[in-house]
């Protein structure tokens, strides 16, 4: 008798299980069908671990509607996906333009007439905005306020047409504030230079990760960070690990090579 599955999974989801994404060709009798998307590996996944792990939350499946809205998504940033993956400078930049978008939102809903050119310099909604803004992420001093008889640097907040166009971009791509960061930053943005020891530990995690054929890669990279021996002259230079999203990253061509 064929069992029947708890969990509905199409054909063409995305199973992100172990630290990889599988891509599911067809549900067969004993499980489902799946593809690596890093290795290109086809193997069957039974039902029961499936649904073990759905249970767990061990595993997320993204539909396939919501896979090619993904494929938009990474598509407009180049292969970003979370706000994480920026650099602290961009990643403030992307929190004060989500103010904006938020500040736009709350006016609207107070039945504020919002318009490209109110939002100007000079328009008539423009302080309006901007003060609401700064309530909602006080820092970011988007009223260019002077401290100490100095204008205190602040958030160059752009013109109307772009500040609603920062607002259409987010709702476009449901709500994930990465599209707010600039393009041509997330061009040239990938990793940043890491020293000698840091390349050296990425090394280290993807040939463990490897030569066990450990499917876990987020477990091989947390023992590492207790094991990976440093000097004193090393942890002076730099004394966090590459985060693990710069590991996957690299380990993407090098598991196609093996």
């Amino acid at each position: 008798m064929t069992s029947q599955p708890l969990y509905n999974i199409p054909r063409g989801s995305i199973l992100q299980l172990d630290g990889r994404e599988l891509t599911v060709s067809v549900r067969e009798e004993s499980g489902y069908a799946v593809e690596c998307k890093e290795t290109g590996e086809c193997f069957t996944l039974s039902l029961e671990r499936v649904e073990t792990a759905i249970r767990n939350r061990d595993c997320e499946i993204i539909k396939p509607a919501d896979v090619e809205k993904r494929m938009a998504l990474l598509e407009h940033t180049d292969g970003l996906e979370f706000v994480e993956q920026l650099s602290d400078k961009d990643q403030r930049i992307v929190q004060a333009r989500l103010a904006l978008v938020i500040a736009q939102d709350e006016l609207r809903a107070e039945g504020v007439k919002l318009t490209q050119r109110s939002m100007n310099k000079g328009g008539t909604h423009r302080r309006l905005l901007l003060t609401r803004a700064e309530e909602i992420a006080p820092g970011h001093n988007f009223l260019g306020t002077r401290r100490g008889g100095k204008l205190a640097s602040g958030f160059d907040v752009p013109q109307g047409r772009t500040l609603a166009n920062y607002r259409d971009v987010y709702y476009r791509f449901e709500q994930n504030p990465v599209v707010l960061a600039d393009r041509d930053r997330m061009k040239g943005r990938r990793e940043p230079r890491l020293c000698e020891w840091q390349e050296r530990f990425i090394d280290y995690v993807l040939n463990r990760w490897l030569d066990l054929r450990q499917p876990k890669l987020a477990s091989v990279f947390k023992l590492a960070t207790k094991v990976f021996h440093r000097s004193a002259r090393e942890m002076a230079q730099e004394i966090n690990f590459p985060s693990i999203t710069t590991v996957r990253t690299r380990a993407n061509p090098r598991a196609q090579t093996c």
